[in-house]
């Protein structure tokens, strides 16, 4: 379950059909098969994904106190919450999932590894061609 449908969901998206994953994203306004809006969310809806992962800028800084508005007392310890914020390093969202017992993950990571590959396109003596 992806949570927004920006940017940063786009690169979500492709990372999960690569491992053949069944994707449905949330937005405010759905605009295609695969996409529910945030009114439409319940336990249901919920309990079918197993990662759920937050593309959304809420919870982020200064924004601490926001998340995003899912049905957090239908999550289970089957759950893995991934924010991909990484300021603050425990962002609402991840709090709320973690007082269910579920595994969370933060955005540092995902940043770490977009860092390295663009030290890597920038510091190679290849040829770039477009």
């Amino acid at each position: 379950l992806i949570l927004g449908t920006g940017g940063a969901s786009k690169a979500a998206e492709w990372v999960l059909k690569k491992h053949g994953c069944q994707i449905t994203f949330v937005s405010r306004k759905p605009a295609s098969e695969n996409t529910v809006s945030w009114d439409d969310l319940n336990k249901s809806s919920i309990s079918g994904f197993e990662l759920i992962i937050n593309t959304t800028p809420l919870g982020m800084h200064p924004n601490i106190d926001e998340y995003p508005p899912l049905p957090y007392d239908t999550a289970e310890k089957k759950h893995t919450f991934f924010d991909l914020i990484y300021n603050p390093a425990e962002t609402a969202f991840l709090r709320k999932a973690k007082g269910r017992g579920c595994k969370v993950i933060n955005g540092l990571y995902m940043l770490e590894q977009q860092a390295e590959k663009a030290w890597e396109t920038w510091n190679t003596d290849e040829q770039i061609t477009p």
